[in-house]
């Protein structure tokens, strides 16, 4: 594991189970959501986010859900948001840091191929075009 993944908040965290993994290709965290849907109880959610530290591929509603299923815990190679809300489910998230905003993308592959991308974001127009992605209003 990378040694700049470390516990949300420096908490002396550990975690043990079996891995659900997500490999994240873009800045998305729909596979996340996804990996709720198959993960055990016991099980350790693992979220290859390519280290992206822009945004956040992880927060406070995910662990909570994943808490609810009874998953050990959550390692993150990427920025998680809601830090606070983390430590308030109690349960183990390991981040490689702390987002300062976030931007949710999706994208939808259409019938004839195009595809749409759609935005929800927090952060505005700096932190989009920080990410490298034309803004449109």
């Amino acid at each position: 594991m990378d040694p700049a993944i470390k516990p949300v908040a420096d908490r002396d965290w550990n975690v043990c189970g079996p891995a659900v993994t997500v490999k994240l290709e873009a800045v998305d965290h729909l596979m996340c959501i996804a990996a709720l849907g198959v993960a055990q109880p016991g099980d350790v959610i693992v979220v290859a986010a390519n280290g992206v530290t822009h945004t956040s591929v992880w927060g406070g509603g995910l662990t909570l859900s994943a808490k609810n299923l009874g998953a050990a815990g959550v390692v993150v190679d990427g920025a998680v948001l809601d830090s606070p809300m983390i430590l308030e489910r109690a349960l183990a998230v390991l981040e490689e840091c702390e987002a300062k905003s976030k931007i949710l993308l999706a994208t939808r592959q259409r019938m004839n191929g195009s595809k749409e991308t759609f935005f929800s974001l927090r952060g505005g127009r700096s932190m989009v075009e920080k990410a490298g992605v034309e803004w449109v209003e």
